[in-house]
């Protein structure tokens, strides 16, 4: 949790000096970035709470909890690679702000 929030802390400072310096970023870009991260995160952290801990009553239980265990399982690895996606789209939109105000 430290490490996320150090990590967007200083994602959040590149951003400010890009503004600060008049570098002018790609606005749908950057409300995608926002967007992803923040829904993202969210559901990174709500996600494990679903996991479901069943003791085993019968069998065909558990394998229902079991599937559905990893489904919980893909959807919180697709948020992570969503997650990812987002701080490539800033790249983009940092390296393209540097480029457009440098020419």
């Amino acid at each position: 949790m430290i490490l996320i929030s150090i990590i967007y802390g200083l994602l959040a400072l590149i951003y400010f000096a890009l503004m600060k310096f008049n570098f002018n970023l790609i606005n749908w870009l950057t409300i995608s970035h926002v967007l992803i991260s923040i829904i993202g995160l969210i559901i990174i952290f709500i996600l494990p709470r679903l996991i479901k801990d069943s003791l085993p009553i019968d069998f065909s239980t558990i394998m229902e909890d079991t599937r559905f265990n990893e489904r919980i399982g893909y959807g919180i690895w697709g948020s992570v690679f969503a997650l990812f996606g987002a701080q490539f789209l800033f790249f983009i939109n940092v390296i393209y702000a540097l480029i457009k105000g440098r020419f």
